[in-house]
């Protein structure tokens, strides 16, 4: 079987990067969960209310690993209506909720996407991009 240089490639990086989302034994599957500011699961979320867009990550590594965290918000049009980050280190075995808060202003249907990169100036991928819809009433 043939397998393309870039793919092997892309394949080495993924595989060079522990830093996982966090999903406990027989667990669901990796996801962003929406918040509210109490750290409670929302069932409607209103204009105008704060909102924590959370995920689970650890470190299952033997040393610290640098990361930053950031969300996108898209409306149902793909315009970008926030972005955010936060960065920081993971000590090894540390396991860790970064939240970022996001107040939506209108009604709408919204898609929010969270990447783990190395940092802000080094987009290495840590993560697949995880996404879930939001519906603002």
């Amino acid at each position: 079987m043939y397998v393309r240089p870039a793919v092997l490639i892309s394949i080495a990086c993924v595989l060079a990067f522990s830093l996982t989302n966090y999903v406990e034994a027989r667990g669901p599957a990796p996801s962003l969960q929406i918040l509210d500011v109490s750290g409670n699961g929302l069932g409607i979320i209103s204009a105008g209310q704060q909102v924590q867009i959370v995920s689970y990550l650890s470190n299952p590594q033997d040393r610290a690993q640098m990361f930053a965290y950031f969300v996108q918000i898209q409306d149902s049009d793909g315009t970008v209506v926030s972005l955010a980050w936060l960065s920081g280190a993971l000590e090894a075995g540390q396991e860790i909720r970064p939240a970022i808060s996001w107040m939506p202003t209108e009604a709408g249907t919204y898609i929010a996407t969270s990447f783990v990169w190395e940092s802000v100036d080094s987009p290495t991928p840590l993560l697949y991009p995880l996404q879930t819809g939001i519906t603002v009433s």
